[in-house]
Order: C-alpha cells, then structure tokens, then sequence
C-alpha cells in the first residue's frame, strides 16, 4: 500500500492544462481469530480515519 501511496503522490493529474495534486489515505488490517466481515472492516476503517486525521496522504495499520 505504501508503494502505491507514494506513487500516486509523486504522478501529475493534468486537468484542463494544468495538474492538480492526489493523496491517497489507506486504512489496513488483516483477519484475526474470530473476525467476520464486518469487525475487519470495522477496524480497516478505524485506521483510515486514523490515517486522515494524522495528516492524511498516510497508510496506517490496524493494531495487532
């Protein structure tokens, strides 16, 4: 994700003749024990505000 994240970055968006800057924010977490769908994504998305409240433009990860 950080690669990704550092590519878009660092890529010019060229908008009618000119280019505008793109960030992206990730949230992740993996599958623990016992996880269904929806406490994942519960926690995926914890991180994403996570990122963005932290200054956005940011991958954060899901304590273990």
């Amino acid at each position: 994700c950080e690669r990704i994240r550092a590519a878009i970055a660092t890529s010019e968006f060229a908008v009618e003749g000119g280019s505008v800057p793109v960030t992206v924010s990730c949230g992740l977490t993996g599958f623990r024990p016992g996880d269904g769908v929806r406490s994942a994504f519960a926690r995926a998305d914890a991180a994403l505000y996570a990122a963005k409240r932290g200054g956005r433009n940011r991958c954060v990860a899901a304590d273990s």
